[in-house]
């Protein structure tokens, strides 16, 4: 029987290796390869957590180290680095939270875009919901949070597709469906708004009350 090794493997060992000789931006490749390999690997994550520390980047070594963390938290290290960096940053308190959560790591990543967006920091917020959304495509929190950081740098066209799926994959969320209805443009007719929510699912209730918003 031949023993198949991981595919993720090979860039491990070579994101390693350029860790330890301080080559961040080789290592931040290496590992980013890995992740396309195997997005599952806690290791994986780790390493993403290490090199985004060695190039200054800590949101998102961070965010990395949580990923790991909920991957794998039987891996000491995934705790050790999450503990060193909460204290580097100022975010015990956070810790305390995250480690105490019963959450999947999609939805850890959905309440940290949500934060950044709160904080005006709408492109990192947009990468973040990108990888939640690797993790769990589905997840309708995440294509909100697409749209509502695209909305905030302009990008409405953008903005109105991330809603829609928003709302395809849940249309009883009333915000997603009020989100999506603001972004439809002026000329676009009241009956046209109420036929696009209905094929998409929402019901009549809800329907009425997106539509009685673009008046207010």
């Amino acid at each position: 029987m031949t023993i198949k090794t991981p595919p993720e493997i090979p860039y491990l060992r070579q994101g390693e290796l350029a860790v330890s000789e301080k080559r961040w931006s080789d290592s931040l490749k290496s590992f980013q390869s890995a992740q396309e390999a195997n997005p599952r690997s806690g290791k994986v994550w780790q390493g993403l957590s290490v090199a985004y520390h060695g190039l200054g980047r800590l949101e998102e070594a961070w965010m990395a180290a949580i990923q790991a963390w909920q991957l794998d938290p039987d891996d000491p290290d995934n705790e050790a680095n999450l503990s060193d960096l909460a204290r580097e940053l100022g975010r015990e308190g956070d810790l305390v939270r995250i480690l105490a959560a019963d959450e999947s790591p999609a939805e850890v990543l959905c309440e940290a875009g949500e934060e950044h967006v709160q904080s005006g920091r709408h492109m990192e917020a947009f990468h973040t919901f990108v990888r939640a959304l690797d993790l769990d495509p589905a997840r309708a929190r995440a294509w909100s949070g697409m749209g509502v950081a695209s909305f905030r740098q302009g990008y409405s066209n953008a903005s109105r597709a991330f809603f829609e799926m928003a709302v395809r994959l849940d249309p009883l969320d009333e915000d997603f469906v009020l989100n999506w209805t603001e972004t439809c443009q002026p000329s676009v007719s009241d009956a046209e708004v109420d036929a696009s929510l209905s094929s998409m699912g929402v019901g009549p209730q809800l329907r009425s009350r997106a539509v009685a918003t673009r008046a207010a």
